[in-house]
């Protein structure tokens, strides 16, 4: 085995609560907002006619996964189980994923084969900082369809990474980054255009100054990966959908840009970033491992490599953000940019590890394992005063479904005042509007009716 025992029990304990953590917040997950709006479409178009018959920027495979998992659903009030079997497929894909990134990584980086076990926790481990680097996680990893375009994009990629940098490919490794970029073509188009620039500088780059980069690639695969993201991303753009999308952007949304700046600026500066940079010390605990062992990571040119990951990071920051503001003037919701983030959570994991490799002896022994048991008790503490929260939002949110249930098997015509839902935490919702409400707050109240083909009106309050 490669770590000492002692750290892989550490990682592996913290893996598993953060597994744990996942499970337990997918379980109390349930649909708003286009969650409904989805479910609606699907129940008049069916599965294939609500992708194709939509109305505005069809994101090709982001939207035909949700509506496949709503495909299984014929009863409203029972999308929720079908919900925590897409969120447990996504935990174990997600965990499967990052496993085949890391072994790829320290084949090719390190030329070290992990143990299969270690491979896995280190791997569960790095979706728990990707967890921490991502801008509005509560959306991109706990809203449904939003995963689908935002969270899965990244799965895939380094699903399609890890067939790229393989020292070692299988006939496979084709098939695996076809699927890959061709899901990542058909998601958010602002995702589409920061991956298609990081694979067009990371080709000119290997062929230029290959020795600037860690890992090498096959040009040919990067050629794959890049022609397979092209397709649904055309597809998408040149379809009328794209053009109404715009319109509609135009009408409705009057944005200020200096507070989209500023948004983008604050996202940088949260407390939950304390946590991110304690998680950080996970890696560099690995680098330190490996100095004590031996293999020290040569840091000859670091600055050239760190000027080339800083121009790699401006082009995908302008590339993948830049869209944004032509549609909405600023820089949009923010978990769009969620790609942002995974790129710079990727740079700092490898420059920690190359710290915590080039850190003195005499720093190195005490940190080895204080800094797995800090990093446990902080993310155990962080997590585990929102189950709760969650919980207790489940349990009104299933509440209000039976209420509403019961009053249209009573045949109730007279209009239904419901109680507002408990703050759910850390997963994302959307209340009710009360019968003052104009018309466009009071859309989700109308999706719910529909939904549950109600004969009344649903409110809040009163």
């Amino acid at each position: 085995m490669f770590l000492p025992r002692p750290l892989f029990r550490m990682f592996a304990l913290l893996a598993v609560v953060w597994l744990a953590v996942l499970v337990g917040l997918s379980w109390n997950i349930r649909p708003f907002a286009d969650d409904i709006w989805f479910f609606n479409m699907h129940t008049d178009c069916g599965w294939l006619g609500t992708v194709l018959g939509f109305e505005f920027n069809t994101r090709w495979s982001s939207y035909l996964l949700y509506t496949t998992v709503v495909a299984f659903c014929s009863d409203f009030s029972q999308l929720h189980h079908f919900f925590r079997a897409y969120f447990l497929f996504t935990c174990l894909f997600f965990a499967f994923v990052s496993w085949r990134f890391l072994h790829a990584v320290f084949l090719g980086f390190l030329k070290i084969r992990l143990h299969a076990a270690e491979a896995l926790v280190m791997g569960i481990l790095f979706m728990l900082i990707l967890y921490f680097a991502t801008p509005m996680a509560i959306e991109v990893w706990f809203w449904a369809i939003a995963s689908t375009t935002y969270l899965y994009p990244i799965i895939f990629l380094l699903w399609g990474s890890s067939a790229i940098i393989n020292p070692q490919p299988k006939q496979s490794s084709w098939l695996v980054i076809a699927l890959s970029f061709l899901y990542i073509g058909g998601g958010a188009e602002n995702y589409v255009l920061g991956v298609l620039s990081l694979l067009a500088s990371l080709l000119l780059i290997q062929k230029l100054k290959p020795h600037y980069l860690p890992l090498r690639a096959d040009p040919s695969k990067l050629m794959l990966a890049i022609a397979c993201s092209l397709i649904l991303f055309l597809v998408n753009i040149l379809d009328r959908g794209a053009a109404n999308r715009y319109t509609m952007q135009q009408l409705v949304y009057h944005p200020e840009p200096a507070l989209g700046l500023y948004r983008f600026m604050a996202t940088m500066f949260q407390k939950k970033h304390l946590i991110l940079l304690v998680l950080l010390a996970l890696p560099a605990t690995v680098g330190i491992w490996l100095k004590q062992n031996g293999l020290v990571i040569s840091s000859r040119n670091w600055k050239r490599k760190l000027l080339t990951q800083l121009l790699l990071l401006l082009l995908v920051t302008l590339s993948s953000l830049l869209p944004l503001v032509l549609v909405f003037k600023t820089l949009g919701p923010e978990r769009t940019w969620a790609f942002w983030g995974f790129i710079m959570a990727c740079m700092l994991i490898y420059w920690a590890f190359l710290a915590g490799n080039n850190l003195p002896d005499s720093m190195a022994r005490p940190t080895m394992m204080a800094i797995p048991l800090l990093a446990l008790l902080i993310t155990a503490n962080y997590f585990g005063r929102h189950l709760t929260p969650a919980r207790t939002y489940a349990r009104a949110y299933d509440q209000r479904m039976e209420l509403l249930s019961q009053q249209r098997q009573a045949s109730n015509s007279q209009d239904l005042y419901l109680q507002a839902l408990p703050v759910p935490g850390l997963l994302p919702a959307e209340e009710l509007q009360p019968s003052m409400g104009d018309s466009w707050d009071q859309t989700l109240n109308y999706r719910l009716k529909k939904a549950l083909q109600l004969d009344f009106e649903v409110f809040v309050g009163q």
